[in-house]
């Protein structure tokens, strides 16, 4: 009776923590809907995302990193910083395409997250290979450098 009562506190505890840590992210968004000036430049900071990535300008897309930002990939892999994010984008020696369809974008002056589904396509090795997947970027804006990505994650859908 005793561990049946104890996995049940366990289970409690758990949820309580995630329910907080949902409430914590639905006050912050809610607390930064969306202004017109920052949503704008988001949304043309995606589409030239997408003609840089289409042009062959991956270092170009990396740029819209910030310094410390971190992109979150499918199966736990991690990139940190300038360095590694540049070698990340690097390796798409042969892009073709990217379309970012965007599904929400909420915020305020200072940081805005946006969701939506990326489909992009490079050729590895000669063959062309597609890869969808759900994104959220967390932008932030920097007083000399304007905005930037400081978060990124992406899943499989």
């Amino acid at each position: 009776m005793r561990s049946a009562v104890t996995s049940h506190r366990r289970a409690r505890a758990g949820s309580a923590a995630r329910f907080g840590l949902l409430l914590l992210v639905v006050l912050v968004l809610g607390a930064c809907k969306g202004t017109s000036a920052p949503v704008r430049k988001i949304v043309e900071y995606t589409g030239l995302l997408e003609e840089r990535f289409r042009s062959g300008d991956m270092l170009g897309v990396a740029d819209f990193y910030a310094e410390d930002a971190v992109l979150f990939a499918p199966g736990g892999q991690r990139y940190r910083g300038r360095k590694q994010i540049d070698a990340y984008w690097s390796k798409i020696t042969e892009p073709v395409d990217w379309e970012l369809e965007i599904h929400t974008i909420e915020g305020n002056e200072d940081i805005v997250l946006e969701r939506g589904t990326s489909k992009l396509q490079a050729r590895y090795a000669g063959e062309l290979q597609t890869s969808v997947v759900e994104f959220a970027f967390l932008w932030r804006k920097d007083p000399k450098l304007g905005w930037q990505i400081w978060l990124d994650a992406f899943w499989r859908r």
